[in-house]
């Protein structure tokens, strides 16, 4: 792309199927209805020294199969944001990097097989299902500072320091991610690595994969 200008790159994805058996004789089966949906996008700028990217994916969907509850099939909110710096010699391949991820989810999830709770939260006695998470209950936030191996436009790997909140909104469901009763909030701090591999094979065919 020339330099200074923004690059822009969106897919859409809606998937719906449904399974049905009347009179089935062999392997039996269960009758199901399931919908996935799913927006990806991002948005990129190359300057003379400066790369920065932003990507952002919602991803929902729902599976109601026959003898149990309407269930969560996907359920992700993805933000990312990355800064990068290319200068020369050694900064050349290896490039300083700050970067940002947020990780919410839309709906609450469930425990469909035990209560997760301790026996001294006020959960305890709840009954199947048990709902152990909702919106932003936990969402987790990851800032680092670190260097990218980038040795084309298709891979890259990033190695740092980093920050990480926990954040759980629901005091009932603190318990559940280490986070202190009182406090909405949990801090860590260690190292992240993370890698990705995006490669357009042909007009209407491209593979993604990251690794955290």
């Amino acid at each position: 792309s020339t330099q200074g200008q923004w690059t822009y790159n969106a897919a859409a994805r809606l998937n719906a199927s449904q399974a049905a058996y009347s009179n089935w004789e062999e392997g039996g089966g269960n009758n199901s209805l399931a919908f996935t949906t799913s927006l990806d996008g991002e948005a990129a700028q190359r300057g003379e020294h400066w790369i920065q990217s932003h990507e952002l994916r919602l991803a929902f969907g729902l599976i109601d199969q026959e003898g149990q509850e309407l269930r969560k099939a996907e359920d992700q909110i993805r933000a990312s944001t990355s800064l990068r710096y290319e200068g020369d010699g050694f900064f050349r391949l290896f490039n300083p990097t700050v970067a940002g991820l947020l990780r919410p989810q839309f709906a609450s999830g469930f425990d469909y097989e035990s209560n997760p709770y301790p026996d001294d939260s006020p959960r305890a006695g709840d009954t199947l299902p048990v709902e152990n998470s909702a919106f932003f209950a936990p969402a987790f936030i990851t800032e680092s500072v670190g260097l990218t191996y980038a040795p084309n436009t298709r891979f890259t790997v990033r190695l740092g320091v980093a920050s990480k909140q926990t954040v759980v909104t629901e005091p009932d469901f603190r318990v559940l991610y280490g986070v202190d009763p009182d406090n909405p909030t949990r801090v860590e701090a260690g190292a992240e690595l993370a890698a990705s591999y995006d490669r357009q094979f042909t007009d209407n065919v491209r593979y993604q994969s990251q690794l955290n």
